[in-house]
C-alpha cells in the first residue's frame, strides 16, 4: 500500500469516481468518511463500516478506536455548506484520530476556490507526516469550485467525464492534457497524473462500476 497519499477524484455524477476511490482504499484498516450523500453512495454498507449521524456519535466512535485500532466510521453530516462548522469539527476529529485514510465526498460543497479552510488545510499540509499519518481521498463534481490547496498537495489527480467546460479546462491544465481528451471521455473511463506528471488512462470494469 502506498503512503503519503493525497488523491482527488473528479467527474460528473455516475461517472465512476467513487467506485475508483473505494478500490483505492484497499489495505486500510482505519478509515473515516465524510459522506453527505450516504443515501446514494452507501459507504457504510460498501466498507462494512459504522454509520454515525451526529458529532457526538462520531467522537464516541473515534474514542472507541484509539491508537491504531482498526475501525471504519462513516459520518453522514446534517448540515453541508461552504465553511460549515460541522466540516470544521470533522476535520479536527480526523486530525486528532490520525493513522487513517480520510475520505471527503463532494469537496466543493464545503470548501471554496482559493486557500482551504483552516482545519482542512492543516490536514492537507500536515496530515501526511508523522505523527498524524492521515492519507486523504476526496471527490468532487466541480473542481473549479474546490480549494486550490488540495491541488497544490495532490499526489494523484483523476479526471472522469466532467459536465462543464470550465471544469474540463481546469483539469486539463492541472494534468498537462489537451482539453479535447477530457471532452471525449466516455463514462467509467478516466485519465490520471501522479506526482511526476506521468499520465495514464483507465477504465472501470462493469462489475467495478
Amino acid at each position: 500500500m502506498a503512503t503519503d497519499r493525497v488523491e482527488l477524484f473528479t467527474g460528473g455524477r455516475g461517472m465512476g469516481k467513487t467506485s475508483l476511490l473505494l478500490a483505492s482504499l484497499s489495505g486500510y484498516a482505519r478509515i473515516i468518511v465524510w459522506s453527505p450523500l450516504e443515501q446514494r453512495d452507501h459507504y457504510a454498507r460498501r466498507l462494512n463500516g459504522q454509520l454515525v449521524r451526529t458529532l457526538g456519535a462520531l467522537l464516541a466512535a473515534l474514542d472507541a478506536a484509539p491508537g491504531r485500532t482498526p475501525a471504519v466510521i462513516v459520518y453522514h453530516p446534517q448540515a453541508v455548506a461552504v465553511d460549515c462548522p460541522e466540516f470544521t469539527h470533522f476535520c479536527q476529529a480526523v486530525f486528532a484520530w490520525g493513522h487513517c485514510a480520510a475520505v471527503v465526498e463532494e469537496l466543493a460543497s464545503v470548501t471554496h476556490t482559493g486557500k482551504a479552510p483552516e482545519w482542512w488545510g492543516r490536514l492537507l499540509r500536515e496530515g501526511r507526516g508523522e505523527p498524524l499519518r492521515v492519507e486523504i481521498f476526496a471527490t468532487t463534481q466541480r473542481p473549479q469550485e474546490c480549494d486550490k490547496t488540495i491541488l497544490g498537495n495532490v499526489t494523484r489527480l483523476c479526471a472522469f467525464r466532467l459536465k462543464r467546460h470550465r471544469d474540463r479546462e481546469l483539469m486539463a491544465g492541472e494534468m498537462g492534457l489537451d482539453v479535447k481528451m477530457l471532452h471525449a471521455l466516455p463514462p467509467y473511463e478516466w485519465y490520471e497524473t501522479d506526482d511526476f506528471g506521468n499520465v495514464t488512462h483507465g477504465k472501470l470494469t462493469q462489475s467495478q462500476a
